[in-house]
């Protein structure tokens, strides 16, 4: 009788969770979180008349939208924390 196993379950190339995100920003795409890229990520993306921010939300989303600013946001303070 064949041997059968879960297969597993794919990878989603957009980040579902703070871990993944940060790991896809700062170590796929070599992009360090300083502060200041995180305070102009924050201003555009809290901008509804930015045309990347309407992008982003039309493609992937207002919950991915409202979890993206969260954690520009928790990247901000753990950042602030580490300077103090």
């Amino acid at each position: 009788m064949p041997v059968t196993t879960a297969a597993a379950a794919p990878v989603s190339p957009i980040p579902r969770d703070y871990a993944a995100w940060r790991r896809c920003i700062e170590h796929d795409c070599r992009q360090p979180l300083t502060a200041e890229f995180i305070a102009a990520r924050l201003a555009a993306l809290r901008d509804p008349a930015d045309s990347h921010t309407r992008d982003f939300t039309r493609l992937y989303g207002k919950a991915q939208h409202r979890a993206t600013v969260e954690w520009f946001e928790q990247a901000a303070r753990e950042l602030t924390a580490r300077s103090a």
